[in-house]
């Protein structure tokens, strides 16, 4: 599946893949976590930097999506923490535009 994803919904999915799981399972995030994540020529074309605040970047080129390519197991994986977070009330602004993108696609 592909999702069209900006910076900061990348480093936001980043930020809420779970950490513990089963093997298996775990393989999958971190396959997931790879093409989520940011090269050496991205964080160099989009000034991603880490301050003392958390993470810069260039705001307008911040606004392009990226496509991205997600397993169906590794989707399903993302869904569960979104909807886990929601019951719980713990969605933030930053999660809102990947909730509609995931959840309401």
């Amino acid at each position: 599946m592909e999702f069209k994803l900006t910076i900061l919904e990348r480093l936001t999915l980043l930020n809420i893949l779970p950490r513990e799981n089963n093997f298996i399972n775990l393989m999958l995030i971190k396959e997931a976590a790879e093409k989520i994540g940011f090269d050496d020529k991205e964080i160099s074309e989009c000034e991603i930097k880490q301050t003392p605040e958390g993470v810069n970047f260039n705001a307008e080129k911040g606004k392009i999506e990226k496509p991205i390519e997600i397993g169906e197991r590794a989707y399903s994986l993302i869904c569960e923490v979104l909807e886990k977070l929601d019951k719980a009330n713990k969605l933030t602004q930053e999660h809102c535009s990947i909730y509609k993108k995931f959840i309401e696609r």
